[in-house]
């Protein structure tokens, strides 16, 4: 329910950012991606994926079947994958360390920015395939 406005804004032409923050262990993770892993959540089975998936899931299956129902119109759906980790912003979507730092940028037109990579999508199972992988450059560190 949190992220409707969101994904209706999108389905309607305006970018959306779904931000989690918060200490270590709160809940940012599990708000986001549900139990485990984004795959994880992905797999939880057929229409189970809304109620046992995160955010991520719920929002990205809510702009897939808007799409599917205006099929006179033409979407063009773009991922980036990014987090800030110890004051660092990261783009996900690039393996190795050296290249995946982000600098903050700001404009008079477009605002706060980061040049993070961006993935064009078709469907549900590739925006799921390009998180899976961004996923696996996230930081995890021990909380304790």
């Amino acid at each position: 329910a949190t992220s409707r406005g969101i994904v209706d804004s999108v389905a309607n032409g305006l970018n959306g950012t779904i931000f989690a923050y918060g200490q270590t262990s709160s809940g940012k993770t599990f708000t986001m991606q549900g139990s485990g892993t984004l795959q994880e959540g992905a797999a939880s089975g057929g229409g189970g994926m809304k109620e046992n998936g995160g955010i991520v899931h719920m929002a990205a299956s809510d702009i897939f079947d808007h799409i599917e129902k205006e099929p006179e119109r033409v979407f063009l759906v773009r991922v980036s994958f990014i987090e800030i980790y110890n004051e660092e912003v990261r783009d996900l979507l690039v393996s190795g360390d050296s290249d995946s730092h982000l600098t903050i940028r700001e404009d008079k037109r477009r605002g706060v920015f980061v040049n993070s990579n961006e993935t064009i999508v078709t469907s549900m199972n590739s925006l799921l395939s390009v998180l899976f992988a961004g996923e696996k450059n996230r930081s995890v560190a021990a909380t304790g």
